[in-house]
């Protein structure tokens, strides 16, 4: 989008990109605090706030403009940059474990937020970077050994696009590991691939060539369209409620658990997760996501009267957001809610959640009513569909809620998987949650086991997990570069 809105701002003046950078930038950062204490969500913040903050964005493509006119044949320039550049970088880094900072909106120095803070540290960073590589290739041995990788910048959009296609088909998995074979795959496959392209004589790289093709062919005639085809939503993981109503309902507290992983450094609960079995806790298969130790304790009551318990494990469901917690010992209740084999269409019910803040922060269970809108065809990891709800009562999700029971008739109809919108970043009034039905009769058949194969349990290093590809596609990769190279050299010399 940011490429078609500025495809003529390079032949702007300097001064004319630098104030349209600040209006821009400031802009971005006073939308981002709206957002970050607004109560309703407003369609317009999808285009302007967000993850990926079209404001912010295009403030930063502007910064590269102005880093082309300043930094090229200026070495003074590039030396000054380097150093306050990565010095702001540190002091960004220093700012982004300030959680006050955090949550002011303005400043928000949290990555991908637009926060002044951020922005900040964000765009020096890329400066700094830029001015390191001019500096090192004022040496012309250097310039020539760094030739591939001012191929591979040529294309920055094309390799953009292409590490985001391979990074989600490997982060869409049941877990999110460390691939240092598949990430050194990548960049050989990147590196040869950008050299072959300049060996064909072409100057542009093929998203390059497409964006140009695109901004040459005169004024669109409808912007609205362009902007929907060109922006994505993004959901993010569902959260813990807030202005809800502490719960008052025995079975709730006896099985609507705080969950903590051992291997996450955070003291709130990661998760929330529903006893269904006396060994057992249903919760969101996300929640596991990226942990190569799926053990930890489980949490039953409000404070005061709490119970922690240990888990050794987690199974994840073969399809759909839902994974089944193990526990060390059996937990006794005076019952355990049933799963459901029906998908609800409409109707209403009731869910809860832990959370960091507000009422589960505090340690007493909250509840909230919601209402069913729909049933989407979309689902994580696979699911038939998913049940998108509306909380009551201006109710909102907050961090800790994935995996939170959805309570329709007496039974769990689904489990909190993604927060859609209606409130900011890290507040939501509309819930996504991925219905049971579909994998109810798994689960009933593994409960019903009286001992679980610690082999099932999801691990980074487990079967159900891409741990990484092996060694010897990275030496292939780096090979084909290799044969690349000789001729991408030869034409260069």
């Amino acid at each position: 989008m940011s490429f078609l809105l500025l495809h003529r701002a390079p032949r702007w003046s300097l001064r004319a990109q630098a104030v349209l950078t600040v209006l821009l930038a400031i802009t971005g950062m006073a939308v981002h605090a709206y957002a970050a204490n607004a109560e309703a969500w407003a369609l317009w913040l999808m285009f302007v706030d967000g993850p990926y903050p079209l404001l912010t964005w295009t403030a930063y493509m502007l910064i590269g403009f102005i880093a082309g006119q300043t930094l090229l044949n200026n070495e003074r320039t590039q030396i000054i940059a380097l150093i306050v550049g990565f010095a702001t970088v540190v002091f960004g880094v220093i700012a982004r474990g300030n959680e006050t900072l955090a949550t002011s909106g303005f400043l928000d120095p949290s990555p991908h937020s637009g926060g002044a803070i951020d922005f900040l540290a964000t765009s020096s960073s890329s400066i700094a970077t830029i001015a390191a590589c001019l500096v090192l290739t004022r040496s012309k041995p250097l310039a020539l050994a760094l030739a591939p990788l001012q191929a591979f910048g040529s294309m920055s959009l094309t390799m953009y696009i292409l590490h985001v296609l391979s990074a989600g088909t490997m982060l869409n998995q049941p877990s999110q590991p460390v691939l240092p074979n598949a990430a050194l795959t990548s960049i050989f496959v990147g590196l040869a691939f950008a050299m072959a392209w300049k060996l064909t004589g072409l100057r542009r790289g093929p998203a390059e060539w497409l964006m140009h093709r695109l901004a040459t062919l005169g004024r669109p005639k409808s912007p609205a369209s362009l902007a929907t085809a060109a922006l994505t939503l993004l959901p993010t993981p569902a959260y813990a409620l807030d202005n809800a109503t502490p719960t008052t309902d025995p079975q709730a507290l006896e099985t609507v658990a705080r969950i903590y992983f051992n291997e996450s450094p955070a003291d709130e609960p990661d998760c929330t997760g529903t006893m269904v079995a006396d060994r057992w806790a249903i919760t969101a298969r996300h929640c596991i996501d990226g942990l190569s130790d799926t053990s930890g304790i489980l949490t039953l009551g409000n404070d005061g009267s709490e119970s922690d318990y240990e888990f050794d494990g987690a199974v994840p469901a073969p399809h759909g957001d839902f994974a089944l917690l193990h526990t060390t010992e059996p937990i006794n209740t005076s019952g355990y809610p049933q799963l459901s084999d029906d998908v609800p269409s409409q109707g209403s019910g009731t869910t809860y959640g832990w959370s960091s803040s507000g009422m589960g922060g505090e340690g007493t269970l909250p509840q909230a009513e919601f209402t069913i809108d729909e049933v989407a065809d979309f689902s994580l990891y696979d699911g038939d569909s998913t049940l998108l709800t509306t909380l009551k009562n201006n109710a909102t999700s907050q961090p800790g809620d994935s995996g939170g029971p959805l309570f329709v008739d007496g039974k769990i109809a689904g489990v909190a998987s993604v927060a859609l919108g209606g409130g900011n970043e890290e507040s939501s009034n509309s819930v996504a949650y991925s219905p049971v039905a579909s994998q109810a009769e798994w689960a009933r058949e593994l409960i019903s086991n009286d001992e679980v194969d610690s082999a099932l349990f999801a691990s980074a290093d487990g079967a159900d997990a891409i741990t990484d590809v092996p060694w010897w596609y990275a030496l292939i990769a780096f090979a084909v570069m290799v044969i690349v190279a000789v001729p991408f050299y030869r034409k260069r010399g």
